[in-house]
């Protein structure tokens, strides 16, 4: 099991398991900052990020790819999260 430092006050720590790495991408974020970073996720793409549906789930999979390949590891959490939440 891989230990983590304390989160700061007032963080959430968003753990994704990456299957290709075999091993997970990390990111502390902001409480009062992840509802807008999650929604401003659409600002990366020229497409749109529809809610509960299909095409959005591929745009923020998408996302979440040229993120981890990037090595955007707070990006990578984001998309995760975006697709926990409304795909």
């Amino acid at each position: 099991m891989t230990t983590y430092p304390p989160i700061k006050p007032e963080n959430i720590r968003i753990i994704v398991h990456v299957a290709e790495l075999d091993g997970e991408v990390v990111a502390d974020v902001p409480i009062a900052h992840l509802p807008k970073w999650v929604d401003g996720l659409e600002t990366l793409t020229s497409s749109p990020m529809v809610k509960e549906s299909p095409s959005g789930a591929l745009v923020a999979a998408e996302i979440f790819r040229v993120a981890l390949e990037a090595g955007e590891h707070v990006v990578v959490c984001l998309a995760a999260t975006w697709v926990t939440l409304y795909a």
